[in-house]
């Protein structure tokens, strides 16, 4: 018997996510935006242009703040009229709420029967406005310091979410409830997801890891599997920073996250991140791509052994895109004849800049053309 060496670079793929058989909805793949500044009755104009421009961009959904409770009962708001005109081009609108029904739910005298009120009557105008879905904000118990009050507050907050939901239950639109927790708690991400089922439960999960390859890996295979186990969707938040202020690794990070199943969610901070987001070229290409050759629900892999690879590289394939992040302070040459397809940083030709993400283009393969036989 014939014993052969293994080769010294072996080529692995380890799949982290499996494709959903069937059409998906929408908010399994969505691009969303959250828009900074709160709607009011007077900056309408200025947020529908914000929302012009992030459509523009490729962003086909945007998160709108409402502070103000009257916008959501007053039969005068302009919120339904707002929303009107976005979805007419095609972009859906999910509104915040007010979130201080949720606060001080760990105290043992809070008027629950208040809140309860207060809340579906906020929710239910909301999605009469015409909203595709309603955020809740932080959950509840983000807002207590101690465990008792913690654990009264987490589990008010599971009953008032369930009675959202079943008001959004009573729409023929089918609206979604989304929420969010701090940091990467993966036991509280299960916890939260098993007993509300939100259809996008926020978290800090890239922006919590290290840059370097391992820690990513990491935490996209946790933050994969932890939702695939109960078959939700994964959103891959990241804050899209003034330019002046966003470093080679944050832009690293957004294109990384572009590139991954789920959703993509771009947490817009101030203001002027609005035109600097919906201008840069590397978010509106990557958008684009993402769009037409559908990343947001495609199988997820991730490549191991290859030759040109340095352990400080990760490298995934979605689709027919290679996302090679290099989280080195130095230069990574691609094969011969790579073609990028959009990156986070300029580097020369089939060259990815230090600390910085690439897409590279990956040839289908075409099945070989069937002989044909005559009698």
């Amino acid at each position: 018997m014939q014993h052969h060496e293994p080769r010294p670079h072996a080529v692995r793929t380890l799949l982290v996510h499996r494709s959903r058989r069937g059409p998906s909805p929408w908010w399994h793949s969505c691009a969303l935006a959250t828009i900074p500044t709160p709607l009011s009755a007077d900056n309408v104009a200025q947020i529908s242009g914000d929302a012009l421009a992030l459509h523009n961009a490729g962003f086909d959904t945007v998160l709108v703040t409402v502070n103000d409770p009257v916008l959501l009962v007053h039969p005068s708001s302009p919120l339904p009229e707002f929303i009107h005109q976005l979805k007419a081009r095609h972009q859906r609108v999910i509104v915040r709420i007010p979130n201080e029904t949720f606060v001080s739910l760990g105290v043992r005298g809070a008027d629950m029967e208040n809140r309860v009120t207060t809340l579906l009557l906020r929710t239910r105008g909301a999605l009469n406005a015409g909203a595709d879905g309603v955020d809740l904000g932080v959950c509840a118990e983000e807002y207590e310091d101690s465990p008792v009050r913690r654990a009264l507050a987490r589990e008010r907050f599971t009953s008032l979410v369930r009675q959202v939901e079943a008001e959004c239950a009573t729409f023929d639109s089918q609206p979604i409830v989304t929420a969010r927790l701090s940091g990467f708690d993966t036991p509280a991400i299960v916890s939260h997801l098993e007993d509300e089922w939100f259809h996008h439960l926020h978290d800090d999960a890239l922006l919590t890891a290290s840059f370097d390859a391992p820690s990513l890996e990491l935490v996209v295979s946790d933050s994969l599997s932890i939702r695939d186990r109960i078959g939700a969707v994964a959103p891959w938040n990241v804050d899209c920073l003034p330019a002046d202020r966003q470093s080679d690794t944050d832009r690293a990070l957004t294109l990384l996250a572009l590139g991954l199943p789920g959703v993509f969610h771009g947490r817009l901070r101030e203001e002027s991140v609005v035109e600097q987001v919906s201008a840069a070229s590397y978010i509106r290409t990557a958008l684009a791509l993402r769009s037409e050759r559908k990343l947001g629900t495609h199988a997820l892999g991730v490549l191991h052994g290859l030759e040109w690879a340095r352990p400080d590289t990760l490298v995934y394939l979605n689709s027919d895109v290679m996302i090679v992040v290099n989280t080195a302070d130095q230069p990574l040459a691609l094969p011969p004849g790579s073609q990028i397809l959009v990156a986070s940083s300029q580097g020369s030709d089939g060259v990815v800049a230090p600390r910085s993400c690439a897409w590279v283009s990956v040839a289908r393969i075409q099945p070989a053309p069937t002989a044909e036989f005559s009698d």
